[in-house]
């Protein structure tokens, strides 16, 4: 009868002993243990593993392997294995795959109290779909293609293996560019991070991934993300949009068609108003908006300092002012819910995809004759307005919710170094 010690009843609860290797040769079609001797190289070694669960029961594990070092690696990992919980709904093994163990990582992630926005997250579990699970969708969500890639069948273990990670990556820079690939390399050292953290893996095969990014810059086509909107511009889009809704009514569209056009008009006045955030203007409800004193509790999404209250321009209030009494109509109820749901559900608290709205936006941004702009050219058309109008920078980032305003005049506030300074000369 096996002792307690030799049942690992030794160990503490969650721990993994040390590994007892043996070296191995086939006799007679079976793999024997045999005597360590330098004249004769074993064919094949056996670890052997001793492990207590953290509900104190006890066991042994064996993995044979070529090597030593991945003998007793294996004999570890099949310990840790087999302390985890049976059900890998809720508790994740090394054996289970990988696209389990992110898609766990991610739906935890979108919790509230992650600190990571909507958007962020929903940019990560995009690039994990195209680059690693090699799924391709339609604006809807829906499943266009699949294909296999190099790390689609793993599992996490398998996975975890530093020259794998490095040239999966170096694929994914050079077929996706490099945007792409620091979101998937985002969602891989998560998702490993926090199995080592677990004592699910001994440790990460990302720490050793040094940094990848593409050789050629992927070519952005017409987009153009260094310039924001002129007056005349806005204006002409602000038009546009309008009547583009308007079109609908008149032509009698799906009323799904009709609220979505509607939807996008109202969000560009928002925007063009604002600066926000176009997922900071989906979170909005109409609690947090009031139309008599103007102002808005913007829900941030970025960080503490994107939470902020800002006062609207007339002409976006009066706007508003036209949804909410549309949106009433629609619901038939008192509102209370989002200002911007989704358009094709008669339901005020349906979220609106943020990237569909987006894709949206561009859409219409292109029909009105601006294929170079995206939703966020409005954020930076109010930082260039304010700028040019002698704002503080500070007053300017505490509009669009930058912690540091530094980041304002960096990335979001245009310069001139060739331009007129004869203002500056009379200074001097």
């Amino acid at each position: 009868m096996a002792t307690k010690v030799q049942r690992g009843l030794w160990l503490q609860p969650g721990d993994v002993g040390e590994a007892t290797v043996s070296p191995m040769r086939r006799v007679d079609g079976r793999w024997v243990v045999v005597a360590r001797d330098r004249r004769v190289k074993p064919e094949a070694w056996r670890a052997r593993v001793f492990y207590r669960g953290w509900d104190g029961s006890a066991g042994e594990v064996s993995a044979r392997r070529a090597t030593k070092q991945a003998a007793t690696v294996a004999a570890q990992q099949a310990a840790r294995d087999r302390m985890a919980v049976a059900d890998t709904a809720t508790n994740v093994t090394g054996s289970v795959s990988l696209s389990v163990a992110v898609s766990q990582w991610l739906d935890d992630l979108a919790r509230t109290d992650s600190g990571r926005s909507p958007r962020t997250v929903a940019a990560y579990r995009g690039a994990y779909e195209r680059a690693v699970l090699g799924v391709t969708r339609d604006t809807r969500g829906r499943l266009v293609s699949e294909v296999d890639t190099p790390l689609k069948h793993l599992t996490l273990a398998q996975a975890n293996d530093p020259q794998r990670l490095t040239r999966f990556l170096r694929e994914v820079a050079e077929a996706r560019g490099t945007a792409t690939v620091k979101h998937v390399r985002a969602v891989l050292a998560g998702t490993i991070g926090e199995a080592v953290a677990m004592g699910v893996l001994p440790v990460s095969g990302m720490r050793s991934v040094g940094r990848i990014t593409a050789q050629v810059r992927q070519p952005q086509g017409e987009r153009d993300t260094r310039r924001g909107f002129t007056p005349s511009e806005q204006a002409e889009v602000l038009a546009f949009a309008s009547a583009w809704a308007d079109e609908a009514r008149t032509m009698k569209l799906h009323p799904g068609t009709c609220r979505q056009r509607e939807a996008l008009a109202d969000l560009c006045y928002v925007l063009a108003g604002s600066g926000m955030r176009i997922g900071e203007a989906l979170r909005l409800h109409w609690t947090d908006v009031d139309l008599t004193a103007g102002r808005v509790d913007v829900p941030g999404t970025k960080s503490a300092a994107s939470r902020r209250t800002i006062t609207l321009p007339g002409w976006v209030l009066d706007r508003l002012g036209q949804r909410e009494e549309r949106q009433r109509e629609w619901t038939g109820e008192p509102l209370a819910g989002l200002v911007f749901p989704a358009p094709r559900l008669k339901d005020q608290w349906s979220p609106w995809d943020p990237a569909n709205c987006s894709g949206a936006v561009t859409a219409l941004l292109k029909e009105a004759g601006h294929p170079w702009a995206r939703s966020h050219a409005w954020r930076r058309t109010v930082a260039s307005r304010l700028g040019e109008q002698g704002v503080p920078l500070a007053r300017i980032a505490d509009q669009l919710g930058h912690a540091d305003p530094g980041m304002t005049a960096s990335t979001y506030l245009s310069r001139s170094p060739s331009g007129d300074k004869a203002d500056l000369a009379a200074l001097l």
